[in-house]
């Protein structure tokens, strides 16, 4: 199944300059691409009579102008691969003993600033007024936004420390990104990314939680597609009908969330942040053939929500 990503910020700027060709362009300073400034009101003065700008005050846009704000935690999402398979994990901010977060991040001048807070139950971070350098290319793996990024420059100069990088997908959602590529070598691979998500103070979406946790939404007609859709962060809108695991075949589901335990039985297992919905007034039974198999067994995972479905044995 597709990866979620999951989806899935910051960097140094050096001093401002008002580039006045036809087209912006990145700087050899780490500075953003610019847009060009308008030469008729430049020089030693402008058509109106006025002082021309001060050119080393002047804030020229940038793609990064969009990432200006405060920023609301949303959640936490870690991604692992090994030799023995990957793993997903997802946490809320509204989980018991969530992680408590903010990022502010200004503008002063050409110069970008994050003011950076991290804080849970297995350590805590707080960096004020670092810099941001912008940089072109990925922040990380599969980062929906692959042209350009943000990255904070390590204010304690540790060469081993992962730097956080902060990307801005098209639908105004902030990722600040770590990628742990340590010992990934062909005998032993290993890559994992921490995936720390924000949108921005004031959004519509944070006045309803719990969607939040629901990066996507499909609709389901039958037993097979039902349980190849299982996956993190989810809504499974289910359409009416009646939906009997037993007439399903392990070699039929292809999802890392589900297993076949005893008998006709499938066990969900390390999913998290799941909602299974019956459509709208519609009549939706899942049932299974043996009386003494469990219709559904979850294990592992975490936030499983079943709306509107009526579970039962076809006996």
């Amino acid at each position: 199944m597709k990866k979620e990503i999951i989806c899935r910020m910051v960097a140094v700027m050096l001093s401002a300059v008002l580039l006045t060709a036809c087209g912006g362009k990145e700087g050899q300073d780490g500075t953003a691409p610019t847009e060009a400034a308008d030469d008729s009101q430049t020089g030693a003065q402008k058509t109106d009579g006025s002082e021309p700008a001060d050119d080393s005050t002047v804030s020229a846009q940038t793609p990064a102008d969009s990432m200006v704000g405060e920023w609301v935690y949303v959640c936490t999402l870690y991604h692992s691969e090994d030799s023995e398979g990957e793993y997903d994990s997802c946490t809320m901010s509204t989980d018991e003993a969530a992680p408590t977060s903010a990022v502010i991040i200004r503008k002063d001048g050409q110069k970008y600033l994050v003011d950076y807070s991290f804080s849970s139950y297995e350590y805590s971070e707080k960096i004020y007024g670092a810099a941001l350098e912008y940089k072109d290319g990925t922040a990380y793996r599969d980062a929906e936004n692959d042209k350009w990024y943000l990255e904070m420059a390590d204010p304690f100069g540790e060469e081993d420390s992962l730097p956080h990088r902060f990307s801005l997908t098209d639908d105004g959602v902030l990722f600040d990104s770590r990628e742990h590529l340590l010992d990934n070598t062909e005998e032993y691979p290993y890559y994992s990314t921490d995936l720390n998500i924000y949108m921005k103070k004031g959004s519509p979406e944070l006045d309803d939680p719990e969607n939040l946790a629901y990066f996507d939404t499909v609709t389901v007609s039958d037993t097979t597609e039902l349980l190849n859709s299982i996956a993190n962060n989810r809504k499974i809108i289910v359409r009416e009908g009646t939906y009997d695991f037993s007439d399903v075949s392990i070699d039929k589901i292809d999802s890392r969330f589900i297993e076949k335990t005893y008998g006709n039985a499938f066990e969900f297992t390390g999913v998290s942040n799941l909602c299974i919905e019956a459509d709208k007034n519609a009549k939706v039974l899942f049932c299974i053939d043996e009386p003494y198999d469990p219709v559904m067994s979850f294990s592992s995972g975490g936030n499983i929500r079943l709306r509107g479905i009526t579970a039962g044995h076809n006996v």
